[in-house]
């Protein structure tokens, strides 16, 4: 398969990366953050503590443990 190479438009971009935006580019497009890992610590502080609640080797304590586990993971 050949690659076919593409015109050159003579225009270029900056990127500036940041804390508070994600990304802004020096069109003026601002990218804002993601802000999953928060999202996802308040979850966990919350599983953790509904996990500290059923009695220990419970079922519902078992499935609550796989719960903060899985959040865990993503994090």
């Amino acid at each position: 398969m050949e690659v076919q190479p593409l015109e050159k438009t003579g225009s270029s971009v900056g990127v500036d990366l940041g804390l508070k935006d994600f990304a802004i580019l020096s069109t003026g497009e601002v990218f804002s953050n993601p802000k999953w890992f928060r999202k996802l610590e308040e979850k966990l502080v919350k599983a953790q503590r509904i996990l500290s609640k059923p009695v220990k080797g419970s079922l519902n304590w078992n499935k609550q443990r796989m719960k903060a586990a899985r959040i865990h993971e993503r994090i």
